[in-house]
């Protein structure tokens, strides 16, 4: 084989990968668009050891290895140049993201009559003020508690998840005998009464216009942009784990990542 000729079979394969990424089948949408993507390739490649890799722990496998999982979000933690040639930047994506959500300031938004009037309504129907006097003064200060809608509502709910509970419970228990298991078809519909009592409650108390309400609360917000990085910014945080322990309590948050496919 011919330098060219090595230097195009390279050309195609390094083709292949990219058009995997930015172009779809009929019909479908690429993973990423070809003008705004870089495909970033190692030369000579990385070597590693599948062992440091294999089995990581995550919160679904909690008898993992945390030193695969950490291996595992080192590796796929480091910030590329924008380069076809990869180089590392110096940087961790986890910090470059960390950062914009950190940082990110946004400008109030104008006010909206219409918005105003519609939370005003929704924060009505699920919250009420009442008076309630300061331990120290005694003097009478505005405290927002739940409606008794609201406050039925969110009980209803918790007696509804109980009773599922209850009955899952009486399931795992039945399939720990062949008796319990050979039964259960006969005792399941007594079972699940109760179940059906509790969610026929919930919703028939005003479960739709509570949702409906919660909905417009969480959505119509004069600052939805705000709401949505904050939104962003718990999801990130929620990733964060302690993988490395130093022994001071103030171990630095490891943010997990996964292999795909999950044995590669």
């Amino acid at each position: 084989m011919t330098q060219q000729e090595a230097t195009n079979l390279v050309n195609q394969i390094f083709d292949s990968i990219f058009n995997s990424i930015t172009k779809a089948e009929p019909g479908g949408k690429p993973l990423a668009p070809a003008a705004t993507t870089i495909l970033s390739l190692m030369k000579p490649g990385l070597a590693i050891n599948p062992v440091d890799f294999r089995n990581p722990w995550t919160p679904g496998n909690i008898h993992g290895s945390q030193d695969a999982a950490l291996n595992t979000a080192h590796l796929a933690d480091i910030a590329p140049k924008l380069s076809a040639l990869f180089q590392d930047s110096g940087n961790e994506i986890s910090k470059v993201y960390g950062d914009i959500m950190d940082n990110v300031q946004i400008p109030k938004q104008a006010p909206n009559p219409a918005i105003d009037k519609q939370l005003d309504e929704a924060s009505n129907f699920l919250y009420r003020t009442i008076q309630v006097p300061d331990p120290d003064t005694g003097e009478l200060k505005p405290h927002t508690v739940e409606t008794q809608v609201y406050r039925d509502y969110l009980d209803n709910a918790a007696a509804y998840q109980n009773a599922r509970q209850a009955y899952l419970a009486a399931y795992l228990a039945a399939q720990d005998t062949p008796s319990g298991r050979a039964t259960w078809p006969i005792v399941a519909p007594t079972l699940q009464l109760p179940v059906k009592v509790a969610y026929d409650k919930w919703r028939s108390n005003f479960a739709d216009k509570c949702e409906q309400m919660i909905a417009i609360m969480n959505t119509s917000s004069q600052n939805a942009l705000s709401k949505a990085f904050n939104k962003a910014k718990e999801l990130y945080d929620g990733y964060g784990v302690v993988l490395e322990e130093t022994g001071t309590g103030q171990a630095p948050l490891i943010r997990r990542a996964s292999n795909f496919p999950a044995d590669g």
